[in-house]
């Protein structure tokens, strides 16, 4: 986990996702060692956490930048967190549409009371302020299309590659949680032991890998696919001889 957050933060991805979906306390201890929080604090990418069940709750939550219950919930926070983006840039195209619309208004505002002073003066006067009242209008005409269209093209292309990014971002978490969902059930001991492996632990739970590490006399627990068996080491001059 500490060297997976380190690879993430050196591809520069905009946030990490750790989570890890059911399994018993024991099958969460990982998320509470030291190592994996400080990575997850000393991270320069947002870490959010969605690890077990609801009611679990881990070291690595409490230190993450947002802890979630499930890792439906973190994935369903970040795909929030995109829209309220979107809603947002949504937002500002209404506010700059407005703004053009009152520019807009305001210069022909300011025509009309300039074509009614006009109004007042000689016909030579008059006739010549309509003409520059005319050529005005004709370049404010233009320049507000030509300003709204620059706006239009503008907000195209921004929410453009605001949904290409978004659908990217969105599809490489997507795999990349996968990938990594198979690779911890690759590691998970259950499926071990359904294909035939057992582990065998002292009564007080350390795990047995050397017949020496056991002396005679020591119960010992052994974790089966289904079930455990519990036996006690005897001396080898004690066993009966083979027939």
């Amino acid at each position: 986990v500490v060297r997976a957050l380190a690879a993430l933060a050196s591809d520069h991805v905009d946030v990490i996702l750790l989570v890890r979906g059911g399994g018993s306390r024991t099958d969460l201890a990982g998320f509470d060692s030291e190592q994996v929080a400080r990575a997850i604090a000393a991270s320069p990418v947002p870490v959010l956490t969605g690890v077990g069940h609801e009611i679990d709750r881990s070291v690595a939550d409490e230190v993450a930048h947002a802890a979630h219950k499930t890792p439906t919930a973190a994935a369903a926070a970040v795909v929030e967190r995109v829209r309220a983006f979107e809603r947002t840039v949504d937002a500002r195209a209404d506010a700059l549409h407005r703004a053009v619309d009152r520019s807009t208004r305001l210069a022909s505002d300011r025509l009309e009371h300039r074509r009614q002073r006009a109004a007042s003066a000689s016909t030579w006067t008059l006739r010549r302020a309509e003409e520059h009242l005319a050529a005005a209008g004709a370049r404010a005409t233009r320049a507000a299309g030509a300003a709204i269209l620059r706006a239009d093209d503008q907000l195209d292309a921004a929410l453009g590659r605001i949904g290409r990014a978004s659908r990217g971002h969105l599809d490489a978490a997507a795999h990349r949680l996968d990938a990594r969902d198979a690779r911890v059930g690759a590691h998970d001991p259950t499926l071990a032991l359904a294909r035939g492996w057992s582990i065998t632990t002292t009564a007080d739970g350390r795990v047995v890998r050397r017949a020496v590490d056991v002396a005679p006399g020591t119960v010992l627990v052994t974790r089966l696919a289904e079930g455990t068996v519990r036996s006690t080491v005897i001396p080898d001059d004690a066993q009966e001889p083979t027939p």
